[in-house]
């Protein structure tokens, strides 16, 4: 009688019970489903973005200590512009822009990644980054 259990706990291993995982086979299981359907379809913001930390709800989106907002013109917006303040025109990857890049710290890169057109204060100056013309 007492080796009536063994068979039960052996079987959720066994070929019987293929794809129901069970106990420590759930961990496995589940990591291997987003693996298999890919970043893109991963519900884990962590396994979609690279090294860049970015959270997305909404039109707003959280990188590094700044928040940025989508404004009605499609321009992603820090939130510490006051909205009135003059703006810095930068063309994106314009000389101008490389070396906003290299005079300011390494979170700038990432600020800038937010999107397209982006409005962010550094060191107290607004800069609004437009696409190439």
């Amino acid at each position: 009688a007492p080796s009536d259990p063994d068979p039960g706990h052996a079987a959720p291993s066994g070929p019987t019970t293929p794809g129901v995982p069970v106990g420590p086979a759930a961990g496995p299981t589940k990591r291997a489903t987003t693996t298999a359907l890919g970043p893109a379809h991963s519900t884990d913001l962590r396994d979609r973005k690279d090294s860049t930390v970015v959270e997305e709800i909404g039109t707003v989106r959280a990188i590094e200590d700044k928040s940025f907002v989508r404004d009605a013109e499609g321009r992603w917006v820090d939130t510490a512009w006051d909205g009135k303040s003059e703006r810095e025109l930068v063309e994106a990857w314009s000389d101008e822009y490389f070396a906003l890049l290299a005079k300011s710290d390494h979170r700038t890169a990432r600020y800038l990644s937010v999107g397209e057109r982006v409005i962010v204060v550094l060191n107290g100056i607004a800069y609004e980054i437009v696409p190439p013309a």
